[in-house]
This record gives C-alpha cells, structure tokens and sequence, in this order.
C-alpha cells in the first residue's frame, strides 16, 4: 500500500508498505535491515530541530534494538533535485557488518522512489557519489556472504536424516586421520571444546572457518544479533530423548519375579527414557549482523605478568604437584606415574614452559595409575604408549590454541599411521577423550584466571579489603537501595548549582568565585577552560572500589583515548558537553564505555554506547532511557513473541532493578563526589576562615563513608548522617549569631551613656517643680 508522508514520526514496514521518497524534503530516518522497519523524525524545517535519533526512536515505540537500526538523513531540496541519502556517521567500506546494512538501506529506497541520480553520501570512501553507481554493488555484496558446504538428505523423515548425517559423520573421522585435517579439527574443538566431537567434526566439514556457534534464536534473543537473509544453515545434532512404556516382569522385595494365578510372570508397566538424537540448524557468528558480542578466546597478551598469573593457574588446577627442576635427559618435562608429579625443564622459556605443562598436566589426568592397597595388583589398563601421546599432545595443542598460545610448533603428521588399523569406535573414544580433557582443562583454568584477578584486586586495595571480603548472591538483594532518607530529597540537595551555599560557605566566597570564572571566561574559550579541569590530577578518583570508573573502550570521538580513564561524575559531565557541542546535522561518534564500579560488596561492571551527537544528556540519563526503553509495551510485546512470558518476566525484572537500583546508586556516587571536590576547594580555598576546616574536613569523611556503604550493603542502605554546620563551634554562622546574642544581652543591661542623659532630662522636664536648695558637691551631677 502507498502511504502519504505527513510531518509527524513515521513508522513503516516497508515489507507491506511503499511510501516516495521524493516527497520528503528533510528528515532523519532510521532503517533496521532485519526487519525492514523504517522510521521517519519530524520534518526539519525552519533549521531547528525538536529531538534526535534516539528521542524519534523511543517515540516510535518498535521495540526493535536501538543498534539494529542504520541512521541518517533523507531529502530533496533545489540542489538536489533527485533526492540525498545521508548517513550519518559515515559508514567505512571496512566495516564490512554496517557496509551490508547500508546497502540494505538503498535497496529498500530503491523500491520507495530512490533515483539513479540521488546523492549518496557518507558511504564508502567517497564522499558523494550517485545512487546509481552504488546499487549495482548490492549483488555483489550477495556473493561474499560467508559459504557453507550444506549436508544435503535425501530421505523426508527425521530417523532417515539422522541416519544419512550420521553416515557421513562416520567417513568423516576415517577422513580426519587420513588427511591433514587433524590439526584443523582441534582447532575447532578449541572454540567449541562444549560441544561433543562428532558436532564440532560435523561443523568442521560445513564451515572450515567457522569461529562461533549457535541457534537462530540463541542468536536473537541472547546476543541481540540477527542471521543474514540468505544464509544456510550448519547442521548437527542435538539429543532428543523420548519417553516409552515398556512391559517388564514384576518382582518382590527379594528380587524374586511375582507369579500369576496360572503360574505366568506378573508382569508391571515401566516408563525409560529412550536416548535419541535429531537434526538441528546453527549459524556462525560470521552469518550474522548486530550488537558486538565479548571475545571469545582470552588470549594471553605475551609479557611476563600474563605468563606467570598463567602459570599459577596451571599449578593449581593440575591434579599434582608442579615443580621447575634440571632434567638431564632431553625432556622437556614428565609426569612421574609413582610419585604423582609433574617436572618441568627450568630452563625452557616461558611459553615452552606452559605448553609443557599443559602436556604432562594432560597425562595425570589421563593416564595415572589408580591407587592400590599394599600389596594389591593393579592390572595397567591405560592405552598403548603411541595413544597417551596423541592424546595428550592433542589436549595439549587445543588448550594452547583456545588461549591463544603459539601452536604453530605442534605437528601432527604420525596420526595417519596411528590411526591405521584401528576401528572407527576406538577413533571415536579416544576423540572423546581429548575432547572431554581439553573441555575440563579450558574451563578450569579460565575459572582460575578469574579468582587470580579478584585476588589481585583485592591485593591493590588491601586497605579496605575487609569491607568486601564476603561474597553475596544477587537473590538477596533487596527492592530498596537506601533507607532513612528520601533519595530526592538527598540528590536534589546535594546536586545543587550552588554547593558552596548548602556545605556552608559564605554567600561572598561564592560571588567572588562566579565573578572570577566569568572574568575567565570572557578571555577564554569555555572548552578549553572545561579541558584543563578535566584534565586535573585526580588522586585516588580512578579506583572503582571506591566510586565508579568509566573507561572508553572505543570512540569515534577525537576527544577519547582508547582505554581512557575518569571518574563517573568527570565523564557524565564531559559526555554532556560533548553532546550539547556537537555540530548539528553532522551525525554522531560513537563511543563504547564501560563503568567499573563495586556493588553488594562485588566487583561488576557495565557496558554501554554512548552517540555523542544524539542529545542523550550524559551517561546516567543514557543509561536510564536504555531501561525504560526495555519497558514500552511494544519492545515487551516483541520478547513476548520470541521467548514467552518467562522472557517478559526477566526483561521486566531486569528494567525494573536498573532503575530502582543501579541508576540511583550512580546518581549518589555523582552527588558524593560534588561534595568531596567542593569540600576540597573549600579547605584549600584562603578565603574560606581556618576554624571551619574541621567542618569540611568532616564532609570529606563522610562522603568517604557513604561510598563506603553505597559499595557494600546489601538491599537496604542507611547513608550516614551528613555533618551539620551548627554542630561545629567556630563556623561563621555560629560564631556571628553567638556575637550579635551577646551584644544585645549588653545593650538591654546598659544603656549609652547618651541615651541615659536625654532619658534623665526628660523625667526631670516632666516632675513638678521643687524649692530651690542649696547644692552640695556630690548632688552635681554632670
């Protein structure tokens, strides 16, 4: 259906409906590929704008994930007369992801009025170019979409399929031994060391290159990404046991069978589980588009604190002891079956040394003799001498490539004549075996990585370490973060423009500074003012057990540092600046952030995108609207669809935490650390009277104290008592009201000697008139 373009937001699908483009004459426009929604901003006129890409998106309501969308702008105008495409920010021929999205976005303005000679531009490395030489690429962009070598059945039912994948899964393994693809397969299995061998053998056989696994919906609903239109899928197989009823002889509590009346078994109805297996379909990650997942493998950087944190983890997760002694012989290590340790050489370097270890590590595992009572024989029933080693190597060569060690010294090539003669059954045990001790050993050490970075954690802040020694579980959090005060009343408070005035600076202290800014500002740009603050020494500001760090990830913004530290009070005002600063029109840097911070007394962290550009208004109002956009009936309505209630449920619960909880307690940090920076130009400040230091100096304990217990209570958080300014003798209020009570108490009790005189004449004009007497010396009266 054609649909008219009105001013108001637009939202449509362009899969039912078809609008021209030539009718708009300027607007932003944001285009989801995935879902073929296109939603239209307000018609820009007059050169002011009412919103953004991001207020337009909540507007909306698709409830579609804001990063899904390809953003810009869409018009005509008299200089171009068929029409401009503009995306906004730029999208880079080597951001191959975006690039397949943008030219997602010209075919759907293909079919809704685009011309060949509309304006493109911000796409690829020219700046403007016509739409016509552009849309030609699409269908090249078809051909690069990563290949996958589909199993193709022959039969209709799922037994028969089963049976066909099963078949080529048994030429497969005959095929891995007898070609080069051994070490291909373990590679595999380095990245999908969850998944059985016959899976990753089966993936391996579709997808060589394939990195990351999983179904469409995992792909959907836990990863926020989306497989391409087009792609096939990889196929394995996943257990699909079915329950039977089985007739079976009866038996009494003896174990002996219960007879009938003529003799017979009595026989009784019996549920088994039978094991099964069924088809499924996944994508690899390089199939699909959409919100960036973590790296996968944790790969070891190469210096020498990474190989030695490495190296710990090794020993003790190794089932006996680890030792670095001279060995004579050529080894470069051992395990010892008797003694129940391993030796490695003391002089290998470091990365020989774990890939030593790994090894033998894989042989105590594997291949121990069990533990005998004296005397006792125990028959030796390990594999034969040429088996342990591959199998051992094999762990050895998966774990390495898993962490990103060097494996590029393993070589493989004896397997082909030690597979020989040996039955595919036996093939497939020992391939299980591998897999099994490889997964085992992955999961393990990367579980032991993560303790020994805790442990360094809380080795860096050993001065407050007893405050987060306990560990808590998210189920005791508590519905409120605060209690004793009211969180608005507080935050208002301590949010205030004029922080001088609350803690208790004189009214003159703060004019004085104001006046001086202004002066400031008059002869310097207010940026580069805002720049040398901010780049101020902030001791002890970048320790996120003690407020919240913000550290940029990546940015499109000239004014970030990869890796970039700040403390989040410092970056919430920087990213407000930066987005009221920044040039309208001309898109949006994207920067990805993450805040470190501690809570219920655990270390965490969040990961977010920030658009400088889009009017979002610092990062806590970012992260506010992030959540209550996960609460529009429409975005609910959209995870009903895709994982049920239970899916409602948890996004709801979720939400709800976030802005109850998390936003609040960010919002305090801020506020606490408004406090501290004025109460240190307080006491700093020469203006500000020696006897109030300790009153400031009190402030500054207790924000020091309410980070304290923002960071490691549970549920409910009682803040302490902020200092009253009464409570400290000496302050100016006090000390003046103290005077002026003083001076008055004075007057009351003695008069100026002038008001006392003209007090005297008065009664002496009003009292009636006496006989004269003769005066004496004392009687006068001066």
């Amino acid at each position: 259906m054609n649909i008219p373009i009105t001013d108001s937001i637009m939202r449509i699908d362009t899969n039912r409906d078809n609008f021209n483009m030539q009718d708009i004459e300027n607007r932003r426009f944001m285009f989801n590929p995935k879902t073929a929604t296109l939603i239209l901003g307000y018609q820009y006129k007059n050169g002011e704008l009412v919103s953004s890409h991001a207020g337009e998106y909540a507007s909306a309501g698709t409830g579609e994930p804001f990063d899904d969308f390809v953003r810009g702008w869409i018009g005509t105008s008299k200089e171009y007369t068929d029409g401009v495409i503009h995306f906004a920010p730029s999208v880079s021929e080597k951001n191959i992801t975006l690039f397949e999205k943008a030219f997602d976005t010209l075919e759907m303005f293909k079919n809704n009025g685009a011309r060949k000679n509309t304006v493109v531009r911000g796409l690829g490395r020219a700046w403007e170019q016509p739409f016509s030489d552009l849309i030609k690429e699409v269908d090249l962009m078809a051909e690069n979409i990563s290949s996958v070598t589909p199993i193709e059945f022959t039969g209709k039912s799922q037994k028969e399929k089963v049976k066909e994948i099963t078949d080529k899964l048994e030429q497969g393994i005959k095929d891995l031994f007898n070609s080069d693809r051994y070490k291909e397969y373990l590679s595999a299995m380095s990245k999908f060391h969850n998944y059985s061998f016959r899976n990753t053998i089966l993936i391996l056989m579709q997808k060589l290159d394939a990195s990351y696994i999983a179904g469409f919906n995992t792909w959907k609903n836990e990863f926020k990404r989306a497989v391409r239109k087009g792609e096939k899928g990889i196929k394995i197989l996943a257990p699909a046991p079915y329950k039977k009823e089985i007739e079976e002889t009866a038996h009494d509590k003896n174990g002996n069978p219960i007879l009938n009346a003529d003799g017979s078994n009595r026989t009784t109805t019996k549920t088994i589980t039978v094991p099964a297996f069924k088809i499924t379909t996944v994508f690899d990650l390089s199939q699909t588009d959409g919100k960036e997942i973590p790296t996968i493998a944790n790969q070891l950087t190469g210096n020498v604190e990474d190989y030695e944190k490495f190296f710990k983890a090794l020993k003790e997760i190794s089932p006996v002891p680890i030792e670095l002694e001279k060995i004579d012989r050529a080894a470069n290590g051992y395990y010892h079956l008797t003694e129940k340790r391993i030796a490695v050489r003391n002089d290998l370097s470091e990365m020989q040394t774990i890939k030593t270890a790994i090894h033998e590590i894989a042989h105590a595992k594997l291949h121990a003799l069990p533990e005998k009572e004296e005397n006792e024989v125990i028959e030796d029933d390990r594999p034969d001498n040429r088996t342990r080693e591959v199998q051992a190597e094999s762990v050895a060569y998966t774990v390495c490539q898993h962490f990103g060690i060097d494996t590029s010294d393993y070589s493989f090539g004896y397997v082909a004549g030690w597979s020989s003669g040996k039955e595919t059954e036996e093939l497939k045990a020992s391939l299980e075996v591998i897999r099994t001790t490889a997964d085992e050993m992955i999961t393990d050490i990367s579980e032991k990585l993560k303790e020994l970075e805790k442990e360094k954690s809380v080795d860096l802040n050993s001065d407050i370490s007893a405050w987060y020694a306990a560990e808590f579980s998210d189920d005791e959090m508590k519905d409120e973060i605060y209690t004793g005060v009211s969180f608005q009343k507080l935050y208002d408070m301590l949010s205030s423009n004029d922080l001088y005035s609350i803690i208790g600076i004189d009214d003159t202290v703060v004019r004085e500074r104001c006046f001086s800014k202004l002066a400031e500002l008059m002869q310097v740009d207010y940026s580069v003012i805002y720049e040398k603050w901010l780049n101020a020494e902030i001791p002890d500001m970048l320790n996120p057990t003690k407020q919240p760090v913000v550290t940029i990830l990546w940015s499109e913004s000239p004014h970030f540092e990869t890796g970039q530290k700040m403390p989040l009070n410092k970056a919430d005002k920087l990213f407000t600046y930066l987005d009221e600063s920044y040039p309208e029109n001309q898109g949006y840097d994207k920067t990805k952030f993450r805040i470190d911070y501690m809570y219920n007394g655990m270390r965490d962290n969040y990961i977010g995108r920030y658009d400088i550009g889009d009017r979002e208004n610092g990062l806590i109002n970012h992260i506010e609207n992030h959540f209550k956009g996960s609460l529009t009936p429409e975005y609910l309505e959209s995870v009903r669809q895709a994982t049920g209630q239970k899916g409602v449920d948890e996004v709801t619960d979720s939400a709800n935490t976030a802005l109850n909880l998390f936003v609040p307690y960010l919002r305090l940090h801020i506020s606490m650390s408004e406090i501290e920076e004025t109460a240190n130009m307080a006491l700093k400040d020469k203006t500000v009277p020696e006897t109030d230091k300790a009153y400031y100096s009190a402030m500054c304990d207790y924000v020091h104290n309410s980070r304290v217990t923002l960071n490691t209570s549970l549920g409910e958080v009682k803040l302490p008592e902020p200092p009253q300014k009464e409570d400290f003798i000496g302050t100016p209020t006090m000390a003046e009201s103290e005077q002026k009570a003083k001076t008055a108490q004075k007057t009351e009790k003695k008069p100026s000697i002038r008001k006392q005189l003209n007090e005297e004449k008065a009664k002496t004009e009003k009292a009636p008139k006496k006989p004269a007497k003769s005066r004496k010396k004392e009687d006068i009266s001066l």
